[in-house]
């Protein structure tokens, strides 16, 4: 297998790939996105200090995309185990 290719193919395919290969499908997911979603808003809010918020965006951004990289490296990973079971 071409990593490097499958990982361009990846990159052509999913703009989002958290939303595009599990929320869209996985009600579970789905669910536990809407409780983290309820429990920022309860964070934001019990921060009074606004310039504090960023932080709490920033913290979100970074776990978004380790997420993607997740989402990206499993999908490899995949590809190579397809590989490895068609020899």
């Amino acid at each position: 297998m071409n990593k490097e290719f499958m990982s361009q193919i990846f990159d052509a395919l999913y703009t989002d790939p958290v939303y595009e290969l599990i929320a869209s499908q996985n009600a579970e997911y789905r669910e536990l996105n809407k409780i983290r979603s309820k429990l920022h808003d309860k964070l934001i809010a019990a921060i009074p200090d606004t310039s504090k918020h960023e932080l709490i965006d920033k913290l979100n951004d970074c776990v978004s995309q380790q997420t993607d990289i997740i989402a990206k490296d499993l999908y490899l990973q995949g590809m190579e185990d397809r590989d490895k079971m068609l020899q």
